[in-house]
């Protein structure tokens, strides 16, 4: 089952500006070992460039609190500074709401470890860096005949960071990103390397320390290295339908029997209408390749009575028509993400939130959101209903629950946004709702916890085994997950 190497490599550490010395990972991929080309590295490398600045997430509502910011060029530098750092914490590509990837002292960007480092021998895998975006990963991928199963609404996020927080796509029979990667390598607090591997042929469980390693917020280390399932190349016909109603009288059983039909479905609302189940538009994406989950037979001339579009319609209130993926027949990257390449500007205006609940009270929960809808106007820009299927990762908010997940972006006043996550909350709490942890939410970290309750005492071995100082903990890690930095409480300590 899962495995766990301390002290070695899932890939070598090479000078970025070494090109020709990108072709020595080709030995580890083929022989299936890991390499130890690196002792004389260091010191060839550049220094770790320093920027004293604040910065903020993509959405604008986050400031985060560290002095420093660090992008090292390579992984011996990465690991100096982790060995330097009182507490530190890594930034991914700034597309979450919350202060999961906040640090009161320094921040470590992996903007420099940002390459596809090749397949394994089987094809069956690709290894990437840590800082690796998901079109960079696409754009390798596709022009050999293989495609990732899934992708999340856009590309131009980090692997490392997306896994981290359990980012994921939408599809009955696809889980969460966390759920592609089969290896990663992160560097520890006192800058060793931890290698945690689970085999292709292995049956996924919840029982073995791999399945607490990826989903991990950022509290185990740095993620210089991942190693994710790949799959035959696919195309994806996207169809897009307007003011869809389901119907009420039997709205679990036709829920049901939508998100089934399709590999990957999109529901928007903005829950202003009369009938709670009233879609402003779906997306139907169907998988033309009869594999892996596939619908194989395309588009349906209607849905529910509500005729295709044959042209791209902006979704209310987000951007417009040219930042949307085309419509009809394309390559999975093209039409998977709800988002073009490149399309969003590079700094946002809003504000996300997103709850997951089992996908068994979905009628009922779409009737709970719906009944708190005129509350909501006003702050609320548009609504995304998605689903996911069940895993493993222990810290995954679909953890052992095929989900349905209720996303809302807001408006950028995080005044307003605060006022109403309460009512909205409130209405999701007899389903047992769990937050996206990189999305704004208010919900109490009791009830927060209580979700995770079964696995946190494992979790909490982890990081003692990893990180005994708390050197990668920041106050969101210390609020849900009771860690705490040992050099802030001796601070605070001798404060008081």
């Amino acid at each position: 089952k899962g495995t766990t190497r301390s002290g070695q490599r899932l890939l070598p550490s090479m000078p970025s500006y070494a090109g020709v010395f990108w072709l020595l990972p080709a030995l580890w991929l083929f022989i299936g070992v890991d390499s130890t080309f690196y002792e004389d590295a260091a010191s060839l490398l550049h220094r770790a460039k320093t920027e004293v600045l604040r910065v903020r997430n993509w959405g604008g509502n986050v400031q985060f609190q560290a002095h420093t910011v660090l992008t090292p060029q390579d992984l011996g530098h990465l690991q100096d500074a982790i060995k330097s750092a009182s507490q530190v914490h890594v930034l991914g590509s700034r597309h979450s709401f919350s202060t999961v990837g906040d640090s009161d002292h320094v921040l470590v960007s992996l903007e420099h470890m940002n390459h596809v480092v090749g397949l394994n021998n089987d094809k069956d895998c690709v290894i990437v860096l840590g800082g690796t975006t998901y079109q960079t990963i696409a754009a390798y991928l596709a022009p050999r005949g293989l495609a990732l199963e899934n992708t999340a609404s856009l590309l131009d996020i980090t692997v490392a960071g997306a896994v981290s927080t359990g980012t994921h796509g939408s599809g009955a029979q696809l889980q969460n990103l966390a759920s592609q990667v089969v290896g990663i390598q992160l560097v520890t607090a006192n800058g060793s390397l931890e290698v945690y591997d689970r085999p292709l042929d292995t049956v996924d469980s919840e029982n073995d320390e791999f399945s607490g390693a990826v989903v991990s917020l950022g509290a185990l280390g740095v993620i210089t290295a991942l190693r994710l399932k790949v799959v035959p190349y696919f195309e994806v016909d996207l169809c897009v339908y307007e003011n869809v109603k389901l119907p009420l009288d039997n709205l679990q059983t036709a829920f049901d029997e939508l998100v089934g039909s399709v590999y990957s479905i999109s529901m928007f609302t903005q829950w202003n209408t009369p009938n709670p189940a009233e879609f402003t538009q779906i997306y139907m994406r169907h998988n033309l390749n009869g594999t892996h989950h596939a619908t194989s037979e395309g588009c349906r001339d209607s849905l529910m009575g509500s005729p295709k579009l044959k042209q791209k319609v902006p979704i209310t209130k987000i951007g417009d028509v040219g930042q949307l993926s085309d419509y009809g027949r394309g390559p999975w990257h093209e039409r998977i993400p709800l988002f073009k390449h490149g399309a969003l500007p590079h700094d946002g205006n809003e504000i996300q939130s997103e709850y997951f609940v089992h996908r068994k009270h979905a009628a009922k929960a779409i009737r709970a959101v719906s009944s708190v809808g005129s509350r909501l106007q006003g702050v609320l820009k548009i609504s995304e209903v998605r689903v996911v299927a069940s895993d493993t990762q222990w810290l995954s908010p679909a953890f052992q629950r095929d989900s349905v997940t209720f996303h809302f972006t807001w408006s950028a006043n995080e005044k307003a946004v605060r006022a109403v996550l309460p009512i909205l909350e409130s209405a999701l709490a007899p389903f047992d709702p769990r937050p996206h942890w990189g999305k704004l939410f208010t919900m109490p970290t009791k009830k927060v916890q209580l979700h995770y309750k079964h696995k946190l005492v494992a979790i909490k071995r982890m990081l003692s085994r990893n990180d005994p100082d708390g050197v990668f903990t920041n106050q969101f890690i210390s609020t849900y997950l009771e860690r705490y930095n040992r050099a802030s409480y001796k601070s605070d300590k001798t404060e008081m």
